[in-house]
């Protein structure tokens, strides 16, 4: 694949040299020595950053110091984000920018590092927080599901280089909740019908990242109440599990949960890229599948996108790069790399026997609807999805279109819940004009029929994902984790709002002592 995209900008921080980083391979001994050379640049640079935080305190100093010398000036950070948010965005820079960053990936598909058992550790014992157990399984997709239809289309690969397999499934539960809480598998059935199930995406940029690492999943289960399924599917780091591995993946642990475990309430979440794949799906399950056809289908009720990656084109991002995103923790390059490893089976020539759909997934490559849903050219594939939510309505006719076909085959005489968008951004982040974009489209999508229901939040001078950084860097994750838990629990009833409140906020601590138990099924 010769496809390039945008570059990081040097800078006196991350002093990026593209003309040598668009050659380098993507492994090996080249590239390990370039990033310790830039390890070592950061940490040469380290005692300069705390001295100018400490001057940055001063008044008289933090109005004379130049923006380049106090990163997030123009976003009016407070000490605290001027402490950590540079120092991220440094560590990603050097570690991440260049070559495969799928090394951050722990060793193993199932593996928990040490410090995110620390982390919880220390958030029960010293934050006072409701413990979250944890368990972890391999799931399958269903029998079922592969005799009523569920894949087909461009889930499946035209090579057949990339195979559906086995997904491991990290659960997060707080403690002591529910009949079956602690009980082996019978913990994992729903409990009823109106039992609501987050399955959450990781971000990672499609080429690392883990449902254990950091504190996003824990966090949701702790504040939430409701259980938390974290699908770690395959990175991108061969082509091997590159697109269509990640779907795939997605689409059985979502099989699972409907055929398997009976949930029919499900909140698809993910930040970053997890964000990108939990689109990604839905117009999977809603325009390439239909319910006149598979009964057993159960769609989503609510995505959470926390800073959605959605336009795989780098168009966006590449012209973002503007002063107030300078100082993002994500980078350029970090993106552009990652691109080239998710998209490979995209982009490389198929055998000639293949028929090539122009409209389609290797048409229209990362033009597609799945990969840029906040382009204007996504906005049919979009208002698709709305019909396949929107009350049935016999006045007005549907345009006929490539899409057409699957909103007809989803009337019914029963009327459609909307479908609850909650969408956060950071006006400093590399991607927000797209996400931006996205909100725009939804929006645009159900004008006419109210399918979807469209909540933002949108915070000045914020950071990609910023509800995932802890919060006493940043009231803005701090709001956010209050807005985020309110949206879950919408519909499920006061005193359900005001139980995760309690336990989540550290009024009592619930379930056993020790550390979170990890049982592999």
């Amino acid at each position: 694949m010769d496809w390039d995209g945008p570059r990081t900008r040097p800078s006196f921080w991350t002093p990026s040299i593209p003309p040598l980083e668009r050659h380098l391979p993507l492994s090996g001994p080249s590239i390990t020595l370039y990033r310790a050379l830039r390890i070592a640049w950061v940490l040469s640079l380290l005692p300069l950053h705390l001295f100018l935080v400490l001057l940055s305190l001063l008044p008289l100093f933090y109005r004379a110091l130049p923006p380049y010398l106090v990163p997030g000036k123009r976003q009016r950070w407070n000490p605290q984000q001027r402490l950590i948010y540079p120092l991220l965005r440094r560590v990603i820079w050097s570690v991440c920018d260049v070559g495969q960053p799928g090394s951050l990936t722990p060793s193993g598909p199932r593996t928990v590092p040490f410090w995110a058992w620390a982390l919880e550790e220390f958030t029960v014992r010293i934050g006072g927080g409701a413990r979250v157990e944890l368990d972890v399984r391999d799931v399958e997709m269903p029998r079922r599901a592969r005799e009523e239809g569920w894949v087909k289309g461009e889930v499946v690969d035209p090579r057949g280089r990339v195979e559906f397999g086995t997904v491991p499934c990290f659960w997060f539960e707080r403690g002591g909740e529910g009949e079956g809480a602690g009980k082996g598998r019978g913990r994992c059935k729903a409990r009823s019908e109106k039992e609501r199930v987050i399955l959450y995406f990781v971000g990672g940029v499609y080429a690392t990242g883990s449902p254990v690492e950091g504190s996003r999943c824990f966090k949701l289960a702790r504040e939430t109440g409701l259980r938390v399924v974290g699908a770690n599917f395959r990175k991108s780091t061969s082509p091997q599990s590159a697109f269509p591995a990640a779907l795939q993946d997605a689409l059985t642990a979502y099989a699972h949960l409907v055929l398997d475990l009976s949930y029919r309430d499900i909140v698809l979440a993910g930040d970053s890229a997890g964000g990108n794949l939990s689109l990604m799906l839905l117009q999977y399950l809603t325009t390439t599948l239909s319910p006149s056809t598979i009964p057993s289908l159960v769609l989503p009720t609510g995505l959470l996108l926390l800073s959605p990656w959605c336009d795989l084109t780098a168009r966006t991002f590449g012209k973002s790069r503007d002063r107030e995103m300078e100082n993002d923790i994500i980078t350029s390059s970090m993106a552009t790399n990652s691109l080239r490893l998710f998209m490979y089976n995209v982009h490389a020539p198929l055998p000639k026997d293949v028929r090539v759909d122009p409209d389609g997934v290797y048409g229209r490559k990362a033009r597609h609807a799945w990969f840029s849903p906040s382009l204007a050219s996504s906005l049919p594939a979009l208002e698709a999805v709305a019909r396949a939510y929107a009350p049935p309505r016999t006045d007005v006719a549907i345009p006929s279109t490539r899409w057409s076909g699957f909103a007809d085959s989803r009337r019914s005489s029963t009327p459609q819940r909307p479908l609850r968008f909650l969408i956060t951004t950071g006006t400093a982040e590399l991607f927000s004009p797209e996400i931006l974009s996205l909100i725009a489209n939804l929006r645009l999508a159900s004008r006419d029929s109210s399918a979807f229901e469209v909540q933002t939040m949108v915070e000045e001078g914020e950071v990609h994902a910023f509800p995932l950084v802890p919060e006493w860097v940043s009231p803005a994750a701090e709001r956010a984790v209050e807005r985020i838990r309110e949206w879950v629990l919408e519909g499920l009833g006061r005193d359900a709002r005001e139980e995760a409140s309690k336990a989540g906020r550290g009024g009592r601590v619930v379930g056993t002592q020790g550390g979170a138990s990890l049982r592999v099924w």
